[in-house]
Formats: C-alpha cells, sequence, structure tokens
C-alpha cells in the first residue's frame, strides 16, 4: 500500500509542477508560455492513455498495428504468415484462484 502511495505521489509531481506553471503564466498574461504549457499538459495526459488504450476510439486505430503484431506471431508458431478470422467455437473454463483452468478456439 505504501509503495502504491510512494508512486503515485512521484507520478503526480509532474503534472502539479505543469499546472502550476500554468497558473502562473494566467497570472502573468503570457500567452506564449501558457499555449506551450498547455500542449504539453495535454500530451502528458493523451499519449500515456492513447498509449494504453483508455481513451475511447483508440482500439479503432489499434487495429492495423494487432492485425501485423498477430501475422508475425504466427510466423514464429508456423513458419507461414497468415491472419485468423474470428473463431468459429469458443470454450473455456472457469479459472480457479491459482489459475487452472484451459480455452479452446476452433477455427
Amino acid at each position: 500500500m505504501g509503495v502504491l502511495l510512494i508512486f503515485l505521489i512521484l507520478v503526480s509531481i509532474p503534472f502539479l509542477i505543469l499546472l502550476y506553471g500554468i497558473y502562473k503564466a494566467i497570472r502573468r498574461k503570457n500567452k506564449k508560455l501558457l499555449l506551450i504549457l498547455i500542449g504539453l499538459f495535454l500530451a502528458l495526459v493523451l499519449i500515456p492513455n492513447y498509449y494504453f488504450r483508455i481513451i475511447p476510439g483508440t482500439d479503432f486505430l489499434y487495429i492495423p498495428f494487432d492485425a501485423i503484431e498477430e501475422r508475425h506471431y504466427n510466423f514464429e508458431i508456423t513458419g507461414h504468415e497468415f491472419n485468423l478470422d474470428k473463431p468459429i467455437y469458443e470454450y473455456e473454463t472457469e479459472r480457479a484462484f491459482n489459475g487452472d483452468g484451459y480455452s479452446i478456439w476452433v477455427y
């Protein structure tokens, strides 16, 4: 619990410094610095959220990358590059506490 709290504090420090800079730019009426700081703040917020697919619609933009990744994965396993269609049948058992279980996908 303590490690998580320290991590959250360390992650929030750049945001707090940036927000303080935005506040000072507003008080000084420095539009150029204000636009730069707001752009940097938006980049710090949007880039990680886009990367981890948290923002709605980003999954749609990752579809071509996922297809390429799937082709490379299939090439490593079988020696042939191909993409799989949607499975005809899927069966997944309930997972136990220790992770036991199995999954079957029929293509």
